[in-house]
């Protein structure tokens, strides 16, 4: 083999090891904005969407209840 066939072989290599690189990079970044996707979708379930507990408005019927009857006192 000469020396021209050596470096025709070796630039070869170089530009398949290239292509297979920037192959995998395009593979990371969809793989990473699939994962950013599926974070939103969850943290978006996760949230709480204004629901108001039955405790909560128990509560608030209570303090209602308890400013009823003290106007009633004063009055």
């Amino acid at each position: 083999m000469g020396l021209r066939e050596k470096e025709m072989k070796l630039e070869e290599k170089r530009l398949t090891s290239t292509k297979e690189s920037q192959e995998l990079r395009k593979m990371i970044f969809n793989l990473k904005a699939r994962v950013e996707h599926l974070e939103t979708v969850v943290t978006d379930l996760e949230q709480p969407k204004g629901e108001i507990s039955l405790d909560d408005i128990e509560i608030k019927n209570d303090l209602d209840d308890d400013n009823k009857n003290s106007s009633r006192v004063r009055g």
